[in-house]
């Protein structure tokens, strides 16, 4: 009785550290809020601005989670987010001024760039 508890505690330590550890690798998506707040700092959105950026991220997360909780396979899935954020860069692309578009592009490129590096495998450990 005591190696059955003993053995059902260590499993239960270990899938809390394994999802301990899931959640640690990938961050939280930002909100809409903050997504907006963040291109507001970076862009100076006016407010008109803001309010159509915040409408166009509601509206792409709303799209995301529906493909996200469709029954497709995971490369449809992942074809149909990369349209909704494309689809939702366009949109917001639209609302800039000729100053902010060159800012927001490299903004773009940046966050390719950024997830690009964590789609690579991570480098091998050091030898000793």
């Amino acid at each position: 009785m005591k190696h059955k508890t003993a053995l059902i505690i260590i499993a239960g330590l270990i899938l809390c550290m394994a999802a301990v550890q899931a959640s640690a690798q990938r961050p939280p998506m930002p909100t809409p809020e903050e997504r907006t707040k963040q291109l507001t700092d970076s862009l100076s959105l006016n407010k008109d601005q803001q309010a159509k950026v915040l409408k166009i991220y509601q509206e792409a997360d709303q799209k995301r989670q529906e493909i996200f909780n469709s029954e497709e396979d995971r490369e449809a899935m992942r074809s149909a987010m990369r349209d909704v954020m494309e689809k939702a860069d366009k949109s917001i692309e639209a609302l800039l001024t000729e100053t902010q578009k060159p800012k927001y592009e490299e903004m773009k490129a940046q966050r390719m760039q950024r997830w690009q590096n964590r789609q690579q495998p991570p480098p091998p450990p050091p030898k000793d």
